[in-house]
């Protein structure tokens, strides 16, 4: 095999090394973020659990839906559901 040749080779290895590499960290990346996130284009509710979260965005899409609270909607349910979570003697992020 010619050097030239050779060296054609083992760039291209070095290349498809390189893709390969940065594949594996895409899947990796991608799996982290998939774990971490709730819901699709949902903010998530700071210091509670999942339940609590599912709380927060069926109260706020009830209200939001009935109009109740004008555009405060978030608000209240982010409320009604911390004061929920501290009564039960939850600290947060439990």
């Amino acid at each position: 095999m010619s050097i030239a040749l050779y060296v054609c080779v083992v760039q291209l290895h070095s290349q498809l090394h390189c893709f390969a590499t940065v594949l594996v960290g895409m899947r990796r990346a991608s799996f982290t973020l998939e774990r971490t996130t709730t819901m699709p284009g949902t903010k998530h509710l700071r210091g509670v659990g999942s339940k609590e979260q599912r709380q927060y965005e069926h109260i706020k899409q009830s209200a939001e839906k009935t109009g109740r609270y004008g555009g405060r909607a978030k608000e209240v349910a982010a409320r009604t559901v911390l004061k929920q979570h501290k009564e039960k003697g939850h600290s947060k992020g439990e």
